[in-house]
């Protein structure tokens, strides 16, 4: 009886068995179904707000590990990189400039990042507004130092409180 006792609780220490105890015990799907339908909002979302402004690049799945995925995207208009990493179900959309500059969208502006249908239409919408307006902050490190890019140039973060602000 010990046995079976030690082979279950081992058992629950891999990932299918965690994601099958998570669907169990919260209600949360976490298979390849749910994941690649969240994916095919996600793209149509884009192709709808953006139309022909927006090129979908490369689709990276993990969805054993914790569901992730990363999608990315060209931002024709200024040749931004766009990302929408994902971890369970929430994500982050991160923006880079050619010079691998970066920054967040949920840093530049604060939305829920939860995988439903409003939530992923919302912050699309506000990604859409973020980039026409294009006046935001990206963020770099070279030689040990971190810098903030925008419209008045480059200058070195000497404070690290200004990254909680935007």
């Amino acid at each position: 009886m010990n046995t079976m006792k030690n082979s279950s609780v081992s058992a629950y220490g891999t990932p299918m068995a965690i994601g099958l105890l998570m669907k169990e015990v919260f209600g949360m799907r976490l298979d390849s179904i749910f994941y690649n339908g969240i994916i095919n909002m996600f793209d149509a979302c884009m192709d709808r707000t953006f139309g022909a402004d927006i090129k979908k690049i490369e689709t990276i799945c993990n969805f054993e590990h914790m569901g992730s995925f990363i999608l990315k995207y060209n931002y024709l208009p200024n040749n931004y990189k766009i990302e929408i990493e994902n971890e369970i179900r929430t994500y982050d959309i991160i923006i880079y400039d050619t010079e691998q500059a970066s920054n967040s969208l949920y840093r530049i502006s604060k939305f829920k990042n939860q995988l439903d249908r409003e939530c992923i239409e919302d912050s699309i919408l506000l990604l859409k507004n973020v980039l026409e307006k294009n006046d935001f902050n990206m963020y770099f490190h070279k030689n040990g130092k971190l810098y903030r890019k925008n419209a008045e140039g480059i200058k070195r973060v000497k404070d690290i409180k200004e990254l909680f602000n935007g």
